[in-house]
């Protein structure tokens, strides 16, 4: 039996969090309620999540300076989604954004290197209506892929089971040089490469700002 990937959601009014909450769960996903950060860390610290969403309004300052603290059964990084509520209000009724294209008119391959699964969840989802995502759990597995298929565009953890995204990175960069990669990890880099065209730190990318970003990348 598999087990369901557990999110604690956080900020937001009830209608708001309602939504989102829904969502998650149509995503597949365990999703559970903090109304203040006494609750967040009080739900860290009885039970194993796979990431927080934070869901903030316009203009608000990120509440996530809390989530440097120790938390028991947490050991590394967790990740968090910044959502702002407007990306959530009345998503329900617009219509998915339109698919990208590439100059013959299919639409867009994105080998995802992530081993987190709810973050992996979270991209495909967001991007799933305009490109098609292929996630790759492992260095190992980036690279078969990489063998077997074309890509349009990587999307770079940098923390991976088997190594450091940043050998993959620069991998690409000789065997794939006109393959432009994305970096969406928990921690800035200061290495660069020919074909990095961009650098987004989870913590505080929202949904919008990554597809806004490989939309530019991919144009």
């Amino acid at each position: 039996m598999l087990t369901r990937q557990r999110v604690l959601v956080y900020g937001c009014d009830d209608d708001i969090r309602s939504d989102l909450i829904h969502q998650l769960n149509q995503e597949g996903f365990v999703a559970d309620i903090a109304e203040n950060e006494q609750d967040v860390r009080y739900s860290l610290n009885r039970q194993h999540y796979d990431a927080i969403t934070v869901c903030t309004r316009r203009g608000d300052a990120p509440p996530v300076e809390w989530l440097d603290d120790p938390v028991s059964g947490h050991r590394e990084p967790l990740p968090v989604f910044m959502i702002p509520s407007e990306s959530i209000e009345g998503r329900q009724a617009d219509a998915p954004p339109p698919p990208l294209t590439m100059g013959d008119g299919s639409r867009p391959r994105i080998l995802h290197v992530e081993d987190n699964p709810v973050m992996a969840g979270m991209v495909a989802s967001t991007l799933r209506d305009c490109a098609r995502i292929i996630n790759a759990k492992s260095l190992a597995q980036a690279h078969d892929c990489l063998q077997q298929s074309d890509f349009d565009l990587v999307i770079l953890d940098m923390t991976l089971p088997d190594g450091s995204g940043l050998d993959l990175l620069h991998d690409l960069q000789h065997e794939h040089a006109g393959l432009p990669v994305v970096i969406h990890a928990t921690w800035e880099i200061t290495d660069r490469a020919d074909n990095l065209r961009a650098v987004l730190n989870k913590s505080y990318t929202t949904p919008d700002t990554l597809r806004l970003t490989v939309e530019r990348v991919l144009h």
